[in-house]
């Protein structure tokens, strides 16, 4: 008798515990994908004076794209649905969705005798971190532009790979469209460039 009164106190105990409300909501889904609807750019991680002298070689102009979630078919997110809040979930970087369609690179001042104002600098510059034909090598904005579209990356780095003809304040402007429509000029602060 003793017994089966702890056990059915014992199941009673469980029962208990299985009934927090919390327990019984799921997890959210998790994203598989963002669709990009906004890039920001920083100059040296934000830690650029604006109008500072700077080495051409010292420049890092890097990009961190956001935008909404894309979940899978079948699996979507429902705003109208309560979730569990305590879910342990891994930290990954989720992709983009979106393929790049353009790509191009220009200054407010002459850059050489060649590149003027308002001319591309594509060859002028490399892209780091952009993931090309299973490569992590810099390759420059213009081999960018030869495979699009390709997908677009969420973070990505431009750095020049040429010294300027002239020392000179720039202020780079960075075209990027995707393919979700999405077009976005990019500017730089005033930078500095010493040769």
């Amino acid at each position: 008798m003793k017994k089966l009164l702890v056990i059915a106190l014992l199941a009673s105990f469980i029962t208990a515990c299985g009934s927090d409300k919390e327990a019984a909501l799921e997890c959210p889904p998790t994203a598989i994908a963002i669709d990009i609807n906004d890039i920001k750019l920083a100059v040296n991680n934000g830690q650029y004076q604006a109008n500072t002298l700077i080495s051409y070689d010292k420049i890092n102009v890097s990009f961190e794209a956001s935008g909404t979630n894309v979940y899978s078919a079948g699996n979507e997110f429902d705003e109208n649905k309560t979730y569990a809040e305590n879910c342990v979930t891994l930290p990954v970087v989720i992709p983009a969705n979106n393929k790049l369609t353009k790509l191009n690179v220009y200054s407010s001042a002459d850059f050489s005798a060649d590149l003027t104002a308002g001319s591309s600098l594509n060859d002028v510059f490399s892209v780091i971190e952009f993931n090309i034909e299973n490569s992590q090598e810099a390759v420059t904005v213009t081999k960018v532009e030869e495979l699009l579209p390709i997908m677009m990356q969420r973070y990505f780095n431009f750095t020049l790979n040429t010294a300027p003809e002239f020392e000179s304040s720039h202020v780079f402007y960075i075209e990027i469209s995707l393919d979700n429509g999405k077009q976005f000029l990019l500017e730089t602060p005033e930078v500095l460039l010493s040769n």
